[in-house]
């Protein structure tokens, strides 16, 4: 019995889909008695009553990484390594520790208290407590999620976005510092295994310009036509300014259960610009791909260490056509100026808007030389033709390039490439996009249980 767990909005792509994958997995159907193909039995893990310490905090089914639906997403932005390792930094819980590896990791990062970087306890407690900017651990005893797979071992973790970079760094951990084999398989959906633009704060002033000029030509103000007024806005609006305008907008749409698109939209925009703030205590630091040449960074490590037991399969969004973009977000946002500005638009702009937002937006602008980075960022620019990946292809949050599993072993299923879906419509099933990420889900489960 195989334990499914999933991360971000992972869960959204399986919630209310259970029975449908534990038949699918079951495989009773005519076709696959005749082809005698392997059974897999899964049951979904669950924190609640359990793991969580804060009365009325509530998960849904399957959800690893808590993620509350109020604005905050606790758990969400603690850094990577904190909410996997927890309270197992010093490995005196386990025998089977690669323990020279683990004091590595531990002494890297000032969260982890020991006697190398003189950080105390309180350094690492302080993420189980209550903070102002919502960033908090939920677990009980200072675990981490490692801690939480030991009890339900073993786990298929299904992860989206972040969540799929958090479940491969675990099934890193699984492998070669833990080893206690808790993890079967891993599924990564649109997820950032080589960080994202918008985590590199060395990108902040570039992005933000690149995405003023990108609103200003999609709503037919382009420089070209209006050369004092998009120059003005370069330089009144600011990094921190855009932040605010966010929050507040967020917080007066909690109570709009119309507008609950919109605000988990500008939500998912809030959550990534602030990958651009250079916050060491908040997980888009793991996601900058200056760190990739980083000993013992999330980046290294994910990309150094190939899996070699666990199973593991890609799914990528690979959408910047405007069109399903805009009507999946900017229509929501802007309300009744949608159509004169946005239905009705120009199409010369328009596509002047999406030339500017992958050669501006999704562009590295400044990277610290090294030859993965360098490559990543060629295929980016030249695009992959064996896995036909366009140049430039992204969906709007990540390169496609950057989502991209290239694992060459026998326990590795494959990188399945969704043409049309973006970061936002590839994450939910109410959309023909996600629909589709939900049976790559099952294509790679399948096949896993076929391998199994």
């Amino acid at each position: 019995m195989y334990t499914v767990w999933t991360l971000n909005r992972a869960t959204d792509l399986i919630d209310g889909k259970e029975d449908d994958l534990e038949s699918f997995l079951g495989r009773n159907d005519i076709l696959s008695r005749l082809l005698k193909r392997k059974k897999m039995q899964i049951r979904f893990g669950t924190r609640n009553n359990h793991e969580i310490n804060v009365n009325g905090v509530q998960s849904q089914s399957s959800q690893l990484m808590l993620d509350i639906d109020n604005g905050t997403k606790a758990e969400y932005f603690v850094p990577i390594p904190l909410k996997c390792i927890g309270n197992l930094y010093d490995s005196k819980s386990t025998t089977k520790a690669n323990k020279t590896m683990l004091k590595e990791i531990a002494e890297k990062y000032h969260y982890f208290p020991n006697s190398t970087n003189g950080n105390s306890l309180q350094s690492f407690t302080r993420f189980w407590e209550p903070r102002p900017n919502g960033i908090q651990m939920f677990t009980k005893d200072t675990k981490g999620y490692y801690e939480i797979l030991r009890e339900t071992a073993p786990n298929i973790l299904i992860g989206y976005s972040q969540g799929g970079l958090v479940a491969r760094y675990l099934a890193f951990l699984d492998e070669q510092v833990f080893k206690e084999n808790l993890i079967h398989a891993v599924i990564t959906i649109s997820a950032p295994l080589y960080g994202s633009p918008l985590a590199n704060p060395k990108n902040q002033n570039e992005i933000i310009k690149g995405m003023i000029e990108f609103l200003t030509t999609l709503l037919t103000f382009p420089e070209t036509r209006f050369r004092l007024t998009v120059p003005c806005l370069y330089n009144q609006v600011t990094y921190h300014g855009i932040l605010k305008l966010l929050d507040s907008l967020i917080i007066d749409l909690r109570e709009n259960h119309e507008k609950e698109h919109l605000r988990r939209t500008l939500e998912s925009t809030r959550k990534w610009l602030g990958g651009l703030s250079d916050d060491i205590d908040n997980a888009f630091s793991d996601l900058n791909i200056d760190t990739m040449q980083d000993s013992f960074s999330v980046l290294n490590l994910v990309n150094k260490y190939e899996l070699q037991r666990i199973f593991h399969g890609a799914i990528q969004s690979a959408n910047n056509d405007l069109t399903p973009f805009v009507e999946c977000c900017l229509t929501g946002i802007i309300g009744f100026l949608a159509k004169p500005f946005v239905i009705n638009r120009h199409k010369s702009d328009f596509d002047a808007a999406g030339k500017t937002y992958k050669t501006k937006v999704m562009k590295e602008n400044s990277f610290r030389p090294d030859p993965v980075v360098e490559q990543k960022i060629g295929d980016y620019v030249h695009g992959m033709q064996a896995l036909n990946i366009l140049n430039f292809a992204h969906d709007f949050i990540i390169p496609t390039v950057y989502q991209v599993m290239s694992s060459k072993n026998n326990v590795f299923v494959g990188n399945c490439i969704n043409q049309n879906a973006s970061h936002i419509s590839g994450s939910d099933r109410k959309f023909g996009p996600g629909a589709t990420n939900y049976r790559f889900i099952k294509q790679l489960l399948g096949k896993i249980a076929d391998l199994s």
